[in-house]
């Protein structure tokens, strides 16, 4: 029996409603107890429920990185939808810091307006909204000198702060996936002898930096998010023991979420189907173990009883739904109320990574995309 089909036959008989007003059906002989809609408060931020739009790149800004009425409608049906958190994806701190052509940008108070009218549509259709802050510098990390370190760490925190003005209710640094953050975190990157690298606490040192610099521009109530790689899945470079550290330290300088994802290849970042669903749980999981904030978990989670398991089972605090989102904006909403026929779901043809080379963000399923 297909997984849908399996789902239709569960009784669905609980009726509850989120803090967003929405009907929530839940099946009490599937898992479906209405964990994933239950509020979860990080720092005075309440999130209505646990399934998180995590940092998707769309390419939908124009070329100069302003945001467009594309990139404002895109989130809009994922807020609409039902995500609680929705994170807007890789926003360039530094304009020689942008890893591809029509991403936001956030490193001049110029895109405050755009990034405000994101905000606000983002939060009138029931979703709270973070902005994933970003840099790609691409030298690696031997050849930064100190005084360019702390000039990229004082962009940080003049964007947290634009963040914040434009209405985002939490940022996320993004330290995962091979970008600049990341080669400071990894031994297999990291070859300084300077106070920058070597052993781990070293290695943390940028990353430390720029949250103390944050939270002094964006105040101590507000939510600060690290996304962080909990193995790179590549000899010599980060496991998931160094990471349980390495989050600590992050939580000890300041984090009030660990986002847990993996690997610094596009088939770890963004997980192949043969990988399995919920692939990257028991690494979310290894971290939460570690660590006394929320933790995020990423990787493979295709529905709500896939967010459910992941939460009910202890492995994380939220699950972020990407692919699935993309192809069905309005998966959670269709869950909550017993439509589960109407889904599309996500095929996992990979073409949203793929389009992203060539042009932008394009779905296979959601032809709303193109």
């Amino acid at each position: 029996m297909k997984r849908r089909d399996f789902l239709k036959t569960c009784p669905a008989i609980i009726v509850g409603a989120g803090c967003s007003g929405r009907k929530y059906v839940s099946s009490s002989s599937h898992g479906l107890d209405k964990v994933v809609f239950e509020p979860i408060t990080i720092k005075n931020l309440t999130i209505p429920n646990r399934i998180v739009f995590p940092a998707v790149t769309s390419k939908y800004a124009d070329q100069e990185g302003y945001v467009t009425p594309k990139l404002i409608d895109f989130y809009k049906h994922v807020a609409k939808g039902g995500a609680g958190l929705s994170i807007v994806s890789a926003t360039a701190i530094r304009k020689d810091g942008e890893f591809f052509h029509c991403g936001q940008r956030i490193d001049d108070d110029k895109y405050i307006d755009g990034l405000a009218q994101l905000m606000g549509v983002i939060k009138r259709n029931g979703s709270i909204p973070c902005i994933q802050l970003f840099h790609n510098k691409t030298e690696a990390p031997g050849e930064l000198p100190v005084s360019e370190i702390e000039e990229i760490e004082e962009s940080f925190a003049e964007a947290a702060y634009r963040a914040k003005t434009a209405g985002a209710d939490m940022i996320e640094v993004h330290g995962a996936h091979g970008y600049l953050l990341s080669r400071f975190l990894s031994p297999l990157s990291n070859k300084r002898d300077d106070e920058y690298g070597g052993n781990t606490e070293s290695r943390t040192r940028f990353f430390r930096e720029i949250l103390q610099r944050v939270r002094a521009k964006v105040g101590h109530d507000y939510p600060i998010s690290c996304r962080i790689n909990a193995d790179e899945f590549v000899e010599g470079g980060l496991t998931l023991d160094e990471s349980k550290y390495i989050a600590q330290i992050l939580v000890e300088a300041g984090a009030n979420v660990i986002d847990v994802s993996a690997g610094i290849s596009a088939d770890r970042a963004i997980p192949k189907k043969e990988y399995g669903r919920m692939c990257h749980a028991y690494l979310a999981r290894g971290i939460k173990e570690s660590v006394t904030v929320p933790v995020i978990a990423v990787g493979n989670i295709l529905d709500l009883t896939d967010a459910e398991k992941v939460i009910r089972d202890g492995d994380a605090d939220m699950a972020a739904m990407g692919r699935a989102l993309v192809a069905d904006p309005y998966l959670i909403e269709k869950t909550a109320q017993g439509k589960l026929s109407e889904i599309e779901s996500c095929i996992q043809c990979r073409n949203c990574l793929s389009s992203m080379f060539e042009s932008h963000l394009i779905c296979s399923v959601n032809k709303n995309l193109s």
